[in-house]
């Protein structure tokens, strides 16, 4: 089995990362050393199609 990376941790200090939402619902993250910023999203890769073709024949 592979563990998890565990929580995620500040690029300055190393701390553990707090997060919240702003007024706007946008994800924040925040550490105690001072550092404050929004949380990126990635896009999901698009849907693969699942129907099937008609039969021909």
């Amino acid at each position: 089995m592979v563990t998890d990376g565990g929580a995620p941790r500040c690029g300055e200090c190393g701390l553990p990362l707090q997060f919240g939402t702003d007024r706007q619902g946008r994800t924040t993250e925040a550490c105690a050393c001072g550092y404050r910023g929004f949380v990126k999203t990635r896009l999901s890769p698009p849907a693969i199609a699942t129907t099937v073709p008609p039969r021909t024949g």
